[in-house]
C-alpha cells in the first residue's frame, strides 16, 4: 500500500512539473517563435501557449520600439567645412551604415553599391548643407546706394519700368 501511494505521488509530481514546463506566456508586446528540435514551426501570437517540454523552445521577441542615444557624428564636406550632426534622424543611422559599408568594402577590396533611398538622403544632406552655407554667408550691401536711388527716381520721372 505504501508503494502505491509513493508511485501515485511521484506521478502527480511529474505531471505538475511537466505542465509547468509546457506552459509559456507571451506578453502583449511580444511575439513568440516556436522551434521544435531546432526547426522553426512558426510565430505564436500573445497569450498562453502550450509547448512540448524538451522538444519545443519558444523564443519571445519584443516588438517594442527601443530608442537609443546617438552620438554626434562629425562630417567634413567637399570644401573642408566640418559639420556636426547631432540629431536622432534616420539620416544619421544611414550615414553610419554607409561608413560601415565603405570600411567593409576597403577591407575586402570590393566595390560597394548603395541603395537608392540612401543616395536620396545623402542628396538631402547636400541640399541641407548648401542651405546652411547660404544662410551663414552675409548678403553683400549695395555698392552705391545714392546711385540706385537716383536711377530709380529718373526711371519714375520718365515712366520707365524699374530694373532689377
Amino acid at each position: 500500500m505504501n508503494i502505491l501511494i509513493i508511485v501515485v505521488v511521484v506521478i502527480v509530481v511529474l505531471l505538475v512539473v511537466g505542465a509547468a514546463l509546457s506552459v509559456r506566456i507571451v506578453k502583449q508586446y511580444e511575439q513568440g517563435v516556436l522551434f521544435r528540435l531546432g526547426r522553426v514551426l512558426g510565430a505564436r501570437a500573445p497569450g498562453l501557449r502550450v509547448i512540448i517540454p524538451f522538444a519545443d523552445v519558444l523564443h519571445r521577441v519584443s516588438l517594442r520600439i527601443v530608442t537609443m542615444p546617438i552620438q554626434s557624428q562629425g562630417i567634413i564636406t567637399r570644401d573642408n567645412v566640418s559639420v556636426d550632426v547631432s540629431m536622432a534622424h534616420p539620416l544619421a543611422l544611414q550615414l553610419r551604415n554607409l561608413q560601415s559599408l565603405v570600411e567593409i568594402g576597403v577591407d575586402k577590396n570590393t566595390t560597394v553599391v548603395f541603395p537608392a533611398p540612401l543616395m536620396t538622403t545623402i542628396a538631402e544632406l547636400g541640399t541641407f548643407l548648401a542651405r546652411e552655407q547660404a544662410a551663414a554667408t552675409p548678403a553683400l550691401p549695395p555698392a552705391n546706394d545714392a546711385a540706385a536711388i537716383r536711377t530709380a527716381a529718373v526711371n519714375a520721372a520718365i515712366g520707365a519700368p524699374e530694373s532689377a
